[in-house]
């Protein structure tokens, strides 16, 4: 098993424990900014994904890393294929994803810490289509 693997399965207990269906991780620190420290690199730590943009979406049979196209050999390389799918922004959606992965009435939970008030409607949005 992958390191990124073992967190996944950390993780997910962790979700599950909480009595949520997902998570939503995403680059952001706290203060928003686009340079976050070593200690805050949530997404890089579940995922192996480094790209300065990005997020990932963890539910119990599937997770998914959405970045831009700058990105997208970057994701693939980093990430692991047997944990995660990978997909370029804006052609791919969250809400279509999570319509595919069988998401819909499921529950995502957020650090509301790591996000903004319009970041948090865009994912409530998405999670609601």
């Amino acid at each position: 098993m992958t390191a990124t693997a073992a967190r996944m399965q950390s993780l997910r207990a962790a979700i599950k424990n909480a009595g949520l269906d997902g998570w939503y991780v995403g680059r952001e620190d706290m203060f928003q900014g686009e340079e976050v420290p070593p200690s805050e690199e949530r997404l890089a730590f579940i995922s192996g994904f480094t790209g300065s943009a990005g997020y990932g979406v963890i539910l119990d049979d599937a997770a998914a890393l959405f970045s831009d196209g700058r990105y997208t050999l970057q994701m693939a390389n980093q990430s692991d294929p047997a944990v995660w799918s990978t997909h370029t922004l804006p052609e791919a959606s969250l809400a279509s994803w999570l319509t595919e992965a069988g998401a819909d009435g499921r529950r995502i939970g957020v650090d509301p810490s790591l996000v903004t008030v319009a970041g948090y409607k865009r994912l409530e949005k998405a999670c609601r289509q």
